[in-house]
């Protein structure tokens, strides 16, 4: 069981509430095994929907692609369009208003102005003819509209819950077989250039992870430099946790803890921290989380151990007082999210090794 997040307050003795089935979303009788699903069908129904989840994002991200090369294309053709076009409207203004005959600083030219007239209406007249054969504007109108509908198959994937995915392939599947047979077909220039783009993109973000991994691998790994216990009084079904006043703030509580020194390990360190800073002997009896902070001086990284005391009472060798409180009062006193975590964390292995909580009357 993953350790809860520290600084989140849960109430011990609260009644699990009832999960909800990630299919039909009843809620899961609490007995059952599989704490997921309500029952068998719903089971297998999610081993579909697993399968079919991978399919439809692939499905999605080819729908993507194909629209992206259909976009492409249609903006393509309607500039070759508009190219044909504007040449089309410039050559017929030429040779309407027979600059070649009239200006005279073309004086040169009016020898060959009928030859020049000629050459003319035949660059229209071809241009006319690959403009209505090729029909630039039709074939982007259709590849336009073809990249509308993928994009209507890409949002209707996305917008799918979960539950439904199964039963949307076969719907889909048709959809999609019949949107490749009618639509126009994508040049292989572009579907190459698209491919293209889409692996240098994958490239780029690789290579971004690669960099973040190698950031985060390069933190150097502080070995703990303090050690600490979450103590522990059993007092009939009752659990207290011990708390200790701040060393430079008589009013923080916080957790004992303090360095290692040369020669002790970690549990020993701790052991001998809770002595001298409550005058209370005990025992590690699990490891819990490291807490790591930063001080003027040094990082820090604290290695906290679940201990139990031997004995209730003891004088303190530091001076400074300590109590022993019951969970959720020791949740309030100490000011810090991270120990608040250790207690939660503690009192959790608590409860599914002995069914006992820290909750109760408050004990000073």
């Amino acid at each position: 069981m993953e350790n809860p997040t520290p600084g989140t307050v849960r109430q011990p003795d609260a009644q699990p509430q009832a999960r909800q089935c990630e299919i039909c979303h009843v809620p899961v009788d609490p007995t059952r095994l599989s704490q997921r699903f309500c029952s068998e069908a719903c089971w297998d129904r999610w081993m579909k929907y697993d399968k079919s989840n991978k399919t439809l994002e692939k499905w999605r991200e080819r729908s993507k692609n194909i629209q992206d090369c259909h976009y492409d294309t249609a903006a393509t053709l309607k500039l070759l369009h508009y190219a044909t076009g504007m040449t089309l409207v410039i050559l017929t203004a030429i040779s309407a208003s027979n600059i070649w005959a009239d200006a005279e600083m073309f004086d040169l030219f009016k020898p060959y102005s009928k030859l020049t007239d000629s050459f003319i209406a035949l660059l229209i007249a071809v241009l006319s003819a690959v403009q209505a054969f090729l029909g630039f504007e039709k074939r982007s109108e259709l590849h336009s509209i073809a990249g509308t509908k993928y994009g209507e198959i890409k949002r209707e994937i996305e917008i799918t819950p979960p539950s439904d995915e199964a039963d949307l392939l076969p719907t889909l599947y048709k959809k999609w077989s019949a949107l490749t047979a009618e639509s126009p077909i994508i040049p292989l220039r572009i579907w190459n250039k698209n491919e293209k783009k889409k692996e240098e993109k994958e490239r780029k973000e690789k290579e971004k992870e690669k960099k973040e991994k190698e950031k985060k691998e390069k933190k150097p790994d502080i070995t703990p430099t303090h050690a600490g216990g979450v103590v522990i009084f059993r007092e009939g079904a009752t659990i207290l946790y011990l708390v200790v006043e701040a060393k430079n703030k008589p009013d923080e509580w916080v957790l004992p803890k303090g360095h290692i020194e040369g020669g002790e390990s970690m549990a020993q360190a701790a052991r001998r921290e809770v002595l001298e800073e409550t005058g209370v002997d005990a025992v590690v009896r699990d490891i819990l989380n490291t807490v790591e902070f930063s001080t003027p001086n040094e990082p820090v990284k604290a290695q906290f151990f679940l201990m139990e005391a031997v004995s209730k009472e003891g004088p303190p060798r530091e001076g400074r007082e300590s109590r022993w409180l019951t969970f959720d009062v020791a949740l309030e006193a100490l000011q810090f999210t991270e120990a608040q975590g250790l207690v939660i964390q503690a009192n959790t292995l608590l409860r599914h090794t002995t069914g006992l909580t820290g909750s109760g009357p408050s004990k000073t």
